[in-house]
C-alpha cells in the first residue's frame, strides 16, 4: 500500500485511567505486521491519571513504524460517548481495543482481511493473561466456550465492525455494552473469529472485582434489552446447548464456580460490593 493511498481502517483505543496497561497496548500496535493498513487514534476520556501524557508519548515511536497516529482527550467518561467524540475522524473499517488488550502481530491485518472478505463483524481468538486465582482461572475456563459466548462470538477486549455496517450504527446510544450493540447489529451468519490471530488481556484480579465485572455485564444487558426491544437485531439462542455443556464431567467444578459467581452477582446489590471495596 502506498503511503497515498487510504487506509483500510481506523483502529480506536479506548483509554480510562489505564497507565498500567495502556504501555503494552501502545507497543503491541506499534508492532503490527502492516501498519498502512490503518491509522490509530487514541481517546482518553476522564481520565484522573497521567494516560494523556503516556498516549501522547508514543506519538514518534508510531510515526517511525509508518502509523497515522492521534491522541484525543475529553473531560467527560464513557466508552460510547468516547467513540461518538471522533466519529468524523472514522474511515474504513472500525477496530476497537480495550486499553488492556495486547495484539498479536498479525491481528490487524488479518482482522480487516475478514472484513474485506464479507464479515461484518469479526474478533481475533481471546487469549487471559496468567491468572493466579483460582476462582476466576475456572470461571473463564467455562465461559470462554459456552455454546453462546462461541457462537455470538462475545468478546471482552477487541472488536471489528465493517464500513459497510458502523456508519449507520453512530452516533452510539450512550450504553455500557458498545461491543454487544454493534455486534448485535450484525447478521450472525456474518460475524467471523478470525482463527491465527489473538488479542491477551487482563483477567480481574480478585474474586470481588470477578463479581463487579459479572454485575457490569447484568447491567449492559438490561440496557440493551430495553433499547433493543423495538429495533431490529440479531442474536444466537442464549441458552441452547449449556445444559449439555454444563454437565459434561470435565466442566462440572468450572460450571460450578461460574454459576456461583453468577449467582452472588444477581443475588448481592452492587452497591453493597462498593462498600467493600
Amino acid at each position: 500500500m502506498s503511503d497515498l493511498a487510504p487506509h483500510k481502517a481506523t483502529l480506536v483505543v479506548m483509554v480510562h485511567n489505564g497507565r498500567e496497561t495502556v504501555r503494552d497496548t501502545l507497543q503491541a500496535i506499534c508492532e503490527q505486521d502492516e501498519p498502512r493498513q490503518f491509522s490509530a487514534i487514541v481517546i482518553c476520556n476522564g481520565c484522573s491519571d497521567d494516560s494523556p501524557q503516556i498516549c501522547l508519548a508514543y506519538r514518534e515511536k508510531m510515526t517511525a513504524n509508518a502509523i497515522s497516529y492521534s491522541v484525543c482527550v475529553i473531560e467527560k467518561a464513557g466508552r460510547a460517548h468516547a467513540l461518538n467524540c471522533i466519529s468524523g475522524q472514522l474511515a474504513g473499517h472500525l477496530i476497537c481495543v480495550d486499553q488492556d488488550a495486547i495484539l498479536s502481530p498479525n491481528c490487524v491485518s488479518r482482522t480487516i482481511a475478514a472484513l474485506d472478505d464479507g464479515a461484518e463483524f469479526a474478533a481475533p481468538e481471546l487469549r487471559l493473561a496468567a491468572q493466579e486465582l483460582w476462582t476466576v482461572q475456572q470461571y473463564y475456563t467455562f465461559w470462554k466456550d459456552i455454546p453462546y459466548v462461541r457462537n455470538s462470538p462475545s468478546t471482552i477486549g477487541v472488536y471489528a465492525i465493517s464500513s459497510a455496517i458502523w456508519p449507520r450504527l453512530l452516533p452510539v446510544p450512550l450504553l455500557h455494552s458498545d461491543d454487544k450493540f454493534m455486534r448485535l447489529a450484525t447478521h450472525t451468519e456474518k460475524r467471523r473469529i478470525v482463527k491465527g490471530t489473538q488479542y491477551q488481556v487482563n483477567a480481574p484480579r480478585s474474586l470481588l472485582e470477578m463479581i463487579r465485572a459479572r454485575q457490569r455485564y447484568m447491567r449492559g444487558n438490561r440496557e440493551l434489552k430495553q433499547f433493543l426491544a423495538t429495533r431490529t437485531h440479531f442474536d444466537v439462542p442464549r441458552w441452547k446447548g449449556l445444559i449439555h455443556y454444563s454437565l459434561r464431567p470435565e466442566r462440572l467444578l468450572s460450571a460450578t464456580i461460574f454459576f456461583a459467581i453468577c449467582l452472588i452477582a444477581w443475588i448481592v446489590p452492587p452497591k453493597a460490593m462498593k462498600r467493600h471495596h
